[in-house]
């Protein structure tokens, strides 16, 4: 199963769209001041940014990579923060999480060949 588009509420739709463009998305359609969507340059995912006039939930989007560490130094080159360094895992993923301006978590990995039958799942 490939994902299609992720949807995501934001506060400031502008801010939103500005981080989703430094970490290598293009803006699609502008449906100011509701709605954006976005592709990333790498692949076909698509996001939609949905204004939303109350709280925000948060979303947890995963973006796999082929190289983490490359991947790591570029978006900290473009300013962003990571809230837990590039790891990992104990499902044996290496993983790098980092928000978006709105508190969405946002987990960069890179998985090793076996995932389909992962160690933990081999009988």
């Amino acid at each position: 199963m490939n994902i299609q588009q992720i949807g995501i509420p934001v506060r400031d739709l502008q801010k939103a769209i500005e981080f989703y463009e430094r970490i290598g998305f293009s803006v699609l359609e502008r449906l100011l001041p509701r709605q954006a969507r976005l592709q990333s340059v790498h692949t076909n995912v698509l996001i939609v940014l949905n204004k939303e006039s109350s709280g925000t939930t948060g979303v947890w989007i995963y973006m796999e990579v082929s190289s983490l560490k490359d991947a790591v130094i570029r978006l900290e080159n473009a300013g962003v923060e990571f809230r837990e360094a590039p790891g990992k895992k104990s499902w044996t993923w290496d993983e790098a999480w980092f928000d978006d301006p709105d508190g969405n978590h946002i987990v960069l990995y890179s998985r090793p060949d076996h995932t389909v039958l992962p160690p933990w799942k081999i009988h």
